[in-house]
């Protein structure tokens, strides 16, 4: 009775070291899937009106993202390329477009931004 029970205390520690060790090395559930592939939602919102599509994705930015399935205008200056139209519907004197990732204002220009896993990448015309 007493090798039994030390039998079970042995394998359960084992187990524990086995299971700590692959959450301290980060072994994902994902299956050895980067952060720059997976699964992204794109919004594009005019106004208020909203069209959402998911896709997925590897190592791409937020613009390449934008200009999968959309026509996109844009403009340059010292800070990057800016997106001046979406679809014709263009930045004016009282809308612009704007863009966010994760419902927060972006950290950088569309055109730096590496997408990551389970993103979501909103561009939103409307006045700031």
């Amino acid at each position: 009775m007493k090798y039994r029970t030390f039998a079970l205390v042995l394998i359960s520690l084992l187990l524990f070291a086995i299971i700590a060790g692959l959450a301290f090395t980060g072994y994902s559930v994902n299956k050895g899937k980067s952060e720059t592939e997976g699964r992204v939602i794109l919004e594009v919102d005019v106004l208020g009106s909203a069209n959402q599509k998911i896709y997925d994705f590897e190592n791409i930015t937020a613009l390449e993202l934008l200009q999968k399935e959309n026509n996109v205008n844009l403009t340059y200056s010292k800070y990057g390329a800016f997106v001046e139209c979406i679809n014709s519907i263009c930045s004016n004197n009282n809308n612009y477009w704007m863009y966010y990732v994760n419902g927060e204002m972006a950290p950088v220009g569309a055109s730096d931004y590496r997408i990551k896993n389970n993103d979501t990448i909103e561009f939103k015309y409307g006045r700031i």
